[in-house]
């Protein structure tokens, strides 16, 4: 009888020690299918919401996500680990859905498919309606000072010089694109004048109908005044 006894015992104690065993073993691959890598997290975000991910960091358990979708900014709390949206808030620093920039990557890539040498400096000019980037490339002795439509990547103007010269003041050539830009005419004068800022232009230009006399910073292009005739 004890024996028996003995044997009973026995066979429940092995049943629970498998049972244990295979939840154990269950817990963990439904651990494993439900866990994403970063990559799989990262498509999921694109094609939920088919928009843009302009900065994925990692913060703790969870992912901070900067969204760009239909010209809008959103910032999402994510699961690191399964996925999931945590929170999701509009950005109120909003894209302006009338003007779209190309970005800094795409402008260096045009640069590289049309000339040789090394990018020195790259900056970003949003003057008014009308921006553009202003580049200079260095080749050997040689500086080359780019304005590229900085909406459809055209190529506006392209000034070479030599390396001694001050290549972060803007070519009277590029001056006088920017000045063309607000008004088509016949370019009558053009002098610079050295200030403690850098100093600027004054574009004198004949219009069909009017003319101009537009103020023009010689290093950032802006546009500070404009006198019409």
């Amino acid at each position: 009888m004890r024996i028996r006894e003995k044997l009973s015992i026995l066979f429940i104690v092995t049943l629970i020690i498998i049972a244990t065993i295979l939840s154990i073993m269950i817990w963990d691959k439904l651990t494993k299918e439900t866990s994403l890598t970063t990559e799989e997290i990262y498509n999921d975000i694109e094609t939920m919401y088919g928009g843009e991910i302009i900065s994925f960091l990692t913060i703790n358990d969870q992912y901070r996500v900067q969204l760009q979708r239909n010209n809008k900014l959103y910032q999402l709390n994510v699961d690191a680990e399964s996925g999931k949206i945590l929170q999701m808030t509009q950005d109120k620093s909003d894209v302006k859905e009338d003007i779209n920039y190309l970005a800094e990557t795409k402008i260096r890539k045009i640069i590289k498919e049309q000339y040789d040498g090394k990018i020195k400096k790259i900056s970003l000019n949003t003057n008014k309606e009308e921006p553009v980037y202003q580049i200079e490339i260095a080749n050997g002795k040689e500086h080359i000072n780019l304005l590229i439509d900085a909406i459809n990547g055209e190529v506006l103007s392209e000034i070479q010089a030599d390396a001694e010269q001050d290549s972060s003041l803007l070519s009277k050539e590029q001056v006088i694109t920017i000045a063309k830009k607000k008004l088509n005419g016949t370019v009558d004068e053009i002098s610079f004048y050295d200030t403690s800022d850098g100093g600027y232009y004054l574009v004198e230009i004949e219009g069909n109908d009017k003319d101009a006399v537009f103020q023009i910073h010689a290093i950032s292009g802006k546009v500070i005044s404009t006198t019409w005739d």
